[in-house]
């Protein structure tokens, strides 16, 4: 789970081998890092989190990655009762 406290990196996205094994970067398996998110997914759920509320905080960005990492579907905030 997410708090305002983790620290993410954002980092290439990892390549396959030729034995079909993600290959991640030198940083990622050195600091035995875990992929949380794709870039692309990242950014979808931020992007309806902007289209929902007027000015997201913090907590709102978090609570819905969360749900996308629960759910694999954008948080609606009207039906999640948050705001608009």
């Amino acid at each position: 789970m997410l708090t305002p406290e983790v620290v993410c990196y954002l980092e290439t996205y990892p390549t396959i081998s030729s034995d079909d094994k993600d290959v991640y970067p030198n940083f990622v398996v050195m600091e035995s890092l875990e992929l949380l998110y794709y870039g692309e997914q990242f950014e979808d759920v931020l992007m309806n989190v902007q289209s929902q509320i007027e000015e997201p905080t913090t907590d709102e960005y978090i609570s819905a990655l969360d749900y996308y990492s629960k759910h694999n579907v954008s948080m609606d905030f009207k039906s999640q009762g948050g705001r608009k």
